[in-house]
């Protein structure tokens, strides 16, 4: 009879717990509690042999995305199709599809790569997919984005939308290959004592290589110098008297320009009456060759004026002239190729900036600042205030002498800015009729035993030479001809 009973109870059990199964969770548990009473036949109880069935909850959602990456993500298709590999790492209780994955042009429409993954490691709950994609060599250059489609398990739960695993970076550029530079051209030749100035423009093209020196050479005779960049140099070593030539090469890091057109021939000649030139081939280039004639690299300072226009470099000169520094003259936005190499070569210890960013701007600044980390800029609101500026940061108050010239105008200050550099004193600009109150401040700072005036009563009137008396107790005062 026991026996029958524990039979019986066993069947009973085991229907209460596939019929329990067929139900939700919650369902089950709710159903156990309220229907199913707790018996103990043979020590077990019915409870105890539904809790010992696993009761876990269903997988209802879609796969997850761990990680993904792509072997490389530049490639330059002049060197040949574009070949990576996309790898993903997914995971699902219930096993992950073949994730399917695209690589698609971001503009042109093209596409590439489209199929599923490989499973490469681990299982389809947990695993490492990867899947190799060619961009052919003529696909679109720009950008490519992977793509990740969506997810799905074996069970045809999926995940959410998209998904861009990275972009790959496609370029179509051939290699220009290195030569040595075409030739230098323009070479124009000053004589001299024995010797002859030569300047050129840079080649047309520096052969992909930058240009390391130039070598110039007089014919007859084959007398040469070197350059280290400059486009302005000394050949020495010439005979008086005979007329000569000059070509110019160009080399880099390839090899040796062709020669340049020959230049006009010159003949050197000997001390005495004679002259000589000093000349480049425009204002920046004659700029260039005046400092290269007069300076030695490692000038303490150089300064750059507008060589459009004339009033910042009046005062300026006086400045350099003091300092022992050459003016060079610049465009409003661009640092000529002739001043950038004299530049190189004078290896300044500082760089100044004569006059506001309408006058000369930053570009300017920024490209001399590859000569020197110190570069400055001297400026005031007007051209009489940068003028006074210029005066304020070179001169210390004693000065023995100011001088003061037409602001409007240029031909008096350019012979006063040398006999003011000389005496080691400033140029101010004044209008013609009244000193500017800037001018007039900086006066009373410097306090100069004297004051000259440059030019007669046509260029600054007596009225600026009345003002001018207010700032210095010498008898010489205004005097136009001392």
């Amino acid at each position: 009879m026991i026996r029958s009973l524990r039979r019986a109870s066993s069947s009973f059990a085991a229907l209460a717990v596939s019929a329990l199964l067929t139900m939700a969770p919650g369902v089950a548990m709710n159903a156990w509690a309220g229907a199913v009473p707790v018996s103990k036949i043979g020590g077990t109880s019915v409870a105890e042999s539904v809790d010992q069935v696993s009761l876990a909850a269903p997988d209802i959602n879609g796969p997850v995305f761990l990680s993904g990456s792509v072997s490389e993500t530049s490639f330059n298709l002049a060197d040949g199709p574009a070949t990576f590999t996309v790898t993903v790492r997914l995971a699902d209780p219930s096993g992950v599809k073949a994730p399917v994955i695209a690589v698609s042009h971001d503009t042109s429409g093209q596409s590439n790569g489209f199929g599923t993954m490989q499973l490469v490691s681990g299982t389809q709950t947990d695993g490492t997919w990867e899947r190799q994609v060619t961009i052919p060599a003529s696909g679109a250059p720009g950008s490519w984005k992977v793509t990740l489609y969506p997810l799905s398990d074996l069970l045809g739960n999926d995940s959410d939308g998209f998904r861009t695993i990275d972009t790959i970076t496609v370029t179509n550029a051939v290699d220009t290959p290195l030569t040595a530079p075409s030739a230098p051209a323009k070479v124009t030749v000053a004589g001299g004592n024995a010797e002859a100035t030569v300047s050129w423009t840079a080649p047309a093209s520096d052969g992909g290589a930058k240009i390391t020196g130039y070598t110039i050479t007089a014919a007859p005779g084959g007398a040469s110098t070197t350059t280290t960049g400059a486009l302005t140099a000394i050949v020495p070593g010439l005979t008086n008297g005979t007329a000569y030539t000059f070509t110019v090469t160009a080399t880099n890091a390839i090899g040796t320009s062709t020669p340049s057109t020959p230049s006009t021939a010159i003949t050197p000649t000997a001390p005495g009456p004679a002259t000589t030139r000093v000349a480049g081939i425009d204002r920046f280039g004659t700029s260039a060759a005046i400092s290269a004639s007069t300076f030695q690299p490692g000038v303490p300072v150089a300064y750059i004026a507008n060589g459009m226009n004339f009033p910042d470099a009046l005062s300026g000169a006086a400045a350099a002239g003091t300092l022992g520094a050459p003016v060079l003259l610049s465009t409003t936005t661009t640092l000529p190729t002739s001043i950038a190499a004299e530049l190189d070569r004078l290896n300044p210890t500082k760089i100044v900036i004569l006059g506001g960013t309408g006058v000369i701007n930053d570009n300017v600044l920024t490209q001399a600042r590859k000569y020197t980390a110190n570069v400055t800029r001297v400026a005031g609101i007007d051209r009489f205030g940068t003028s006074a500026a210029i005066s304020a940061s070179t001169f210390q108050p004693g000065v023995p002498v100011a001088y003061i010239a037409n602001g409007m105008n240029f031909p008096d200050a350019l012979s006063g800015a040398a006999a003011a550099g000389t005496l080691g004193a400033p140029v101010l600009l004044s209008t013609t009729t009244t000193l500017p109150t800037s001018i007039a401040a900086e006066l009373d700072r410097l306090n100069p035993t004297k004051i000259v005036i440059l030019g007669g009563t046509g260029v600054i009137n007596d009225n600026v030479l009345t003002q001018a008396r207010k700032y210095t107790i010498s008898s010489m005062v205004g005097c136009r001809s001392c």
